[in-house]
């Protein structure tokens, strides 16, 4: 917050709730009105950790908000909105619950998480849909083909995750401590991971002619790609963050 970061992207079932409270302790007195409010909800956590489902029906909506609301100790969220897309429920009935709780008071804007251009069409016609979260990095640009666009002619703004492509970006992988929870994601895999790491190779070469790290290089990259994205960065250390 003193370096002047102010959205704050959070979900009602990161370590069930915990991450909550711990951004409810740091807002506590006039850094409140500094930050932007980034909550998502939906995901089934069970006591291990592990998330076993989804559940976006509509009538639980004002039941997640009322005890995320009482976890960050905030009177609103000023951006609401459902972790995943469920098939078997419109979008319009999701968007329209939450949209309850924007006129109520509860809520100043309404957001997405990794649906596709349909769904987001959909979902913005029955209320503005100020923000919509994808993966998108220097490994991952398929929302290049449709969502960019679409979000550009919509005016809705693009939140990032995963700029750095789950650590391989930046330079902190080791291939030979592969961490257990990415063991599945194909940039991983066997067949793939000399081919990626020959790649970030190349990438710190580039870095090094705009005296900077392969991180920053992919951070300001995704920057780069238009005003309307905005990179999300993951940082677990305050030295990541500096």
């Amino acid at each position: 917050m003193d370096a002047g970061i102010a959205h704050l992207n959070t979900a009602d079932f990161y370590s069930s709730g915990h991450n909550e409270m711990l951004i409810g302790e740091a807002l506590k007195g006039s850094q409140r009105e500094k930050a932007f409010l980034s909550v998502k909800f939906g995901a089934l956590v069970a006591p291990d950790g592990f998330m076993y489902g989804l559940d976006v029906r509509p009538k639980h909506i004002k039941n997640y908000l009322a005890y995320t609301l009482k976890r960050l100790n905030v009177e609103y969220i000023d951006l609401y909105q459902p972790a995943r897309s469920d098939l078997d429920i419109p979008v319009e009935e999701v968007i329209e619950a939450v949209s309850d709780m924007v006129q109520a008071g509860y809520v100043k804007h309404i957001g997405l998480t990794q649906v596709d251009a349909e769904t987001l069409r959909k979902a913005n016609s029955v209320y503005p849909i100020r923000m919509v979260e994808y993966q998108y990095s220097l490994f991952n640009r398929k929302i290049e083909q449709d969502i960019l666009p679409i979000a550009k002619e919509l005016g809705i703004e693009v939140v990032a995750f995963g700029t750095l492509a789950h650590g391989l970006l930046g330079r902190t992988f080791s291939k030979d401590k592969v961490d257990p929870s990415n063991a599945h994601i194909t940039l991983f895999s066997e067949n793939n991971i000399d081919k990626n790491l020959s790649l970030v190779e190349a990438l710190l070469e580039i870095s090094k002619d705009y005296q900077m790290t392969v991180a920053q290089l992919a951070i300001v990259w995704v920057l780069a790609k238009g005003d309307e994205i905005i990179p999300l960065i993951g940082a677990r250390t305050v030295n990541q963050l500096k």
